[in-house]
Parts: structure tokens; sequence; C-alpha cells
């Protein structure tokens, strides 16, 4: 179907209207992984979100947050962190990506999206958006194993990996 790559374009946009009623000057990262995340619900054989991936996985160390990392793309492509917080990895369903929204203009300081997953996460009586991620920085590692609960984990490219563990040092990253 030729339209689908509209239909999926329309689905994010569309979330962005969604966004803007929770919180018009959030963080613009937040706002385009989200809504990145969102059209895969909409339209779930589509996988466009797959596209942004690499850009994600061929930066590392920048941060998630960055958005002019890989020409303006990683943001997109940090759509994997609310698949896996939402999936069989975080285990928290979709409605904590839903609770960061609707606590996203409460936080402190204002509109500061990690506040907001922290929040979320501990409303979903889970640990805190630090340790989620430091979980979900693990898992990426080896996201098309299977382990880490990433959808569509067949289609991702391998993460740019630097450094290494050797002996003995894998006690000091314990979660």
């Amino acid at each position: 179907d030729t339209t689908l790559p509209l239909r999926v374009t329309a689905a994010h946009e569309f979330f962005h209207a969604v966004q803007f009623a929770y919180d018009l000057y959030e963080d613009g990262w937040f706002m385009e992984s989200t809504a990145t995340w969102s059209e895969d619900f909409v339209y779930p054989d589509v996988n466009d979100y797959v596209a942004y991936v690499q850009a994600f996985a061929s930066s590392p160390g920048t941060p998630i947050t960055d958005r002019t990392a890989v020409r303006g793309l990683k943001i997109y492509g940090t759509a994997v962190w609310n698949h896996w917080l939402s999936g069989t990895g975080g285990g928290y369903g979709v409605g904590a990506v839903r609770r960061a929204w609707e606590v996203s203009d409460v936080t402190d300081p204002a509109d500061f999206a990690i506040a907001a997953y922290d929040k979320a996460i501990g409303k979903s009586k889970g640990r805190s958006f630090s340790r989620e991620f430091a979980a979900f920085s693990a898992a990426t590692a080896e996201w098309r194993t299977g382990a880490g609960g990433f959808p569509d984990r067949a289609l991702y490219p391998d993460m740019a990996r630097k450094g290494g563990l050797h002996e003995g040092q894998e006690k000091k990253f314990r979660l």
C-alpha cells in the first residue's frame, strides 16, 4: 500500500496533538521519541521507526536528549527506549508512557522529560528512571538475541560498541 508512509506520518503528527494537550513545552526529544513510538501501535506492521534505530545505535555515547545528534535523527530512534519501557523489557505497559505525559507539566524542574519518566516509573511501582535506563542500556548490547523485550529486533542494526569489559569488571556494573 503506497499510502502507508503517509498514514504513519499522520499517526505521528496526531500524537503530537495529543502531547500538546498535556504539555506544549516539553523536551523535544520526548515529543519525537514518543510520537515515533506511537506509530507502531497504530500501524504495527509498518515499522517505520526502525529506519531511525540506526541513528540511535550508531551513537551510544551521545545523550538521548541531544536534538542535533546524528543529523537530528537520534531522537526519533530513541523510540526503542519507549518500546523497551512499555514492552517486556521494562514491563510497564503502554500506560507508562502515557503516565509520563500525564505528569510532564508538574515535574521539577518543569518540563523535564527524565523527571516525567521517573515519576511514571515510580507510579508503576518501578525502580527509577536511572535504574531502568541502565537496564535498557545493558539490554541494547544484545537486543537482537531476544533478550530485553525489543519488538522487531531482527530488523535492528548492531549497537556500536566502545571499549569492553575485562575479567572481574562485570561486578562493577551489576544493577
